[in-house]
């Protein structure tokens, strides 16, 4: 291997790690796609998700408090983002019918 190609496979590796580096990614994943079909939806509207199963390594009690609370905040962020998204594109579409009705009509 030349100095040229280990310098790439380096930079390579600091982009996209190892999968050993990140396993336990891995098993959070799969234990998101094990939870999902079993998950009740009358107790828990919003579908898993990988996060839900990781282990903070290396926090103490209140930094990983603060962790859940950020977290928290983030899926609502998301989810005021995905109504709002779903809120115009239910605009544009009353917004097209009432043109066509209006075509329909002649007028």
């Amino acid at each position: 291997m030349t100095a040229y190609e280990y310098n790439q496979w380096k930079v390579f590796y600091k982009v996209s790690p190892s999968l050993f580096d990140r396993l336990d990614w891995l098993f959070a994943t799969v234990c998101q796609y094990l939870a999902e079909p079993n998950r009740d939806p009358s107790k828990k509207n919003d579908p898993f998700e990988a996060t839900d199963f990781l282990m903070p390594w290396g926090m103490n009690q209140q930094e990983y408090e603060e962790w859940c609370e950020v977290k928290k905040v983030i899926k609502a962020q998301s989810k005021l983002e995905r109504a709002k998204e779903a809120g115009k594109s239910f605009v544009r579409w009353l917004g097209g019918k009432r043109k066509s009705k209006r075509n329909d009509n002649g007028s």
